[in-house]
């Protein structure tokens, strides 16, 4: 029998050493993120959210205060119309343990991120190629903005998308 998940939402500095270090061994276990400067970039998010199933962290993910350089990289480069003030909020690191994938945990985590982000305007990243991520974001309300663009980190493209602010549906082609 499976044990109902529970979510634990957190502000970085109400956090205890074990819960950031379970939380940064999430984020690299996706692999989708830089690992310099990781845990000073935890340390500034807005909230991290924990999603534990009979005391088991099984799925993370987080409403971070992005960097303004990059928030500005990443609305430049899928050239969106949209304005990047309108969107101050990112939704990230979402992970999910691979033996939890497939029980709705990656929908319960954006829902409270959403809840979180409380209207803001929040903007995510998604692999061009990640069918499940864009699905789950489109799923949540969030629009693609702008175009795909080549990631830094690899031989990938990212798809911008975008919840809240002042968003308006696209045609892409694309996505």
């Amino acid at each position: 029998m499976r044990v109902k998940p529970t979510i634990m939402v957190k502000r970085p500095g109400a956090c205890s050493e074990k819960e950031i270090d379970a939380f940064a061994a999430f984020v690299r276990a996706g692999n989708e993120t830089a690992e310099h400067g990781l845990e000073r970039r935890i340390g500034r998010a807005r909230n991290l959210v924990f999603l534990l199933a009979g005391g088991c962290l099984e799925g993370i993910a987080a409403v971070k205060t992005p960097a303004p350089s990059y928030h500005a990289h990443v609305f430049g480069k899928a050239a969106a119309a949209q304005r990047m003030a309108d969107f101050p909020l990112e939704f990230g690191w979402l992970f999910v343990e691979p033996g939890a994938r497939g029980r709705g945990h990656g929908h319960r985590l954006l829902a409270v991120a959403l809840d979180l982000a409380a209207g803001a305007g929040l903007f995510a990243t998604a692999r061009e190629d990640n069918a499940a991520m864009r699905h789950l974001a489109e799923a949540h309300g969030l629009v693609a903005m702008g175009r795909p663009f080549r990631s830094l980190r690899g031989d990938y493209r990212l798809a911008l998308y975008g919840s809240g602010g002042h968003v308006e549906e696209q045609e892409l082609g694309v996505l």
